[in-house]
């Protein structure tokens, strides 16, 4: 009895030891799934959700360094055309405030009627000159009546080649010296500037004639910009034409000489194309074809925007130097007048768009040390979950 006890108990045993010997063989194939269960978690973390992290950032890093390039640039084109305002608005109430002194001559003068018939000519002669030694901005002031329209006294003032119309004109010399022009009716009949005689005739309207080289003492020969009146009788016909002269260089004093950031060179060109300021001398008077800057290609594109007399902006391959550069033209309403002028502003495009390059390279900058800290983060999170694991398991064990 005792022997089967005994027996009984061993096969107890036995059985006890091959089922624990079954837990430990299942305990340790459990672990080592669980193992690689994690392995392959972090695995497929870094494999697929690293992947996706690099490419948004990569996304968004590109659209965020395109978006704010645009922008940059934009905004330094903003203060580029803000300065290009600041000099045609300078050249703007410099003009009007010439016209000004025109109109005002103009207004003196149609008062003529006021003063005695046997005193108009010498006070009106004195009365130009003074007006122009208080006005040390103009060129020269001049005015010339219809025959007997200013008095009738034109047949006792013939004087050689003179017609006896009442005319003065008196002009600024290079010494600063006021003087009379003399012959002033062979200028008037034969000179090249007839026009401003007779357009303010025809149109009976204020005339501003464009600028043109002309010298009156054939020492100094200057752009020269008129701003020539009508002068009307009681019946509103018009019996003579005053005007003020003014160098152009009055106008574009404050610009020449002066460019600022990014600028290379600035042009000033009347509405027909020829040009007033250059950084060439050689260029002055020359129409804007001729500079050598520009392609064939290039000036047709701008030749064609500039009949539409509206600004807008080229750009192209310099042919000198093969740079790149924009060219902003600019036209100038001479108010309150119908003339034109047109600024042309040069600068290297490089110069404008380096700024606008290195807040691109800051900011791809911090994307890229942004993206290193995600990699990093991601690697040591699916490190720390794998350890993790691990250390669950083998206290599982």
């Amino acid at each position: 009895m005792e022997k089967e006890i005994n027996q009984s108990e061993n096969e107890n045993n036995e059985a006890n030891s091959r089922k624990t010997d079954l837990q430990v063989k299942n305990s340790q194939s459990a672990v080592k799934m669980e193992i690689a269960k994690n392995y392959l978690f972090r695995k497929k973390i870094i494999s697929t959700v690293l992947p996706v992290v690099i490419a948004v950032f990569v996304l968004v890093g590109v659209a965020v360094c395109y978006v704010s390039f645009d922008t940059y640039r934009n905004e330094k084109f903003l203060q580029l055309e803000h300065t290009m305002e600041m000099y045609t608005a300078d050249i703007k109430n410099l003009f009007y405030g010439h016209y000004r002194t025109g109109y005002h001559y103009n207004n003196i003068v149609q008062n003529f009627n006021e003063v005695h018939n046997n005193d108009r000519r010498k006070y009106y002669s004195n009365l130009t000159q003074a007006f122009l030694e208080k006005n040390p901005a103009i060129y020269s002031v001049w005015f010339e009546f219809d025959a007997n329209k200013f008095d009738v006294l034109d047949a006792k003032n013939l004087n050689g080649n003179t017609t006896g119309h009442f005319n003065k004109l008196y002009y600024r010399g290079s010494n600063g010296k006021i003087t009379r022009k003399i012959n002033f009716d062979d200028e008037i009949a034969d000179g090249p500037q007839k026009n401003y005689f007779y357009l303010p005739r025809e149109l009976k309207r204020p005339v501003v004639i464009a600028p043109y080289s002309y010298t009156y003492d054939q020492e100094n020969i200057q752009f020269v910009i008129s701003i020539c009146f009508p002068v009307f009788d009681d019946s509103n016909d018009v019996i003579g034409v005053t005007g003020i002269d003014i160098l152009l260089d009055t106008l574009i004093c404050k610009i020449r000489g002066r460019n600022p950031y990014g600028i290379n060179h600035i042009v000033l060109m009347t509405s027909s194309l020829d040009m007033l300021l250059h950084y060439d001398d050689l260029m002055i008077g020359k129409h804007l074809k001729e500079s050598i800057i520009f392609n064939t290609l290039s000036w047709d594109a701008i030749y064609s925007q500039l009949q539409e007399q509206k600004k807008f902006d080229v750009t192209f391959f310099c042919k000198t130097d093969q740079i790149k550069k924009i060219i902003y033209f600019e036209p100038v309403e001479l108010s309150p007048t119908d003339a034109k002028l047109i600024f042309g502003f040069v600068f290297y495009y490089e110069e404008v768009t380096s700024d606008a390059w290195s807040f691109v390279f800051d900011i791809m900058l911090y994307f890229i040390v942004a993206l290193f800290l995600v990699v990093v983060a991601i690697f040591l999170f699916s490190t720390f979950l794998y350890n993790s694991a691990i250390n669950r398991v083998k206290s599982l064990q």
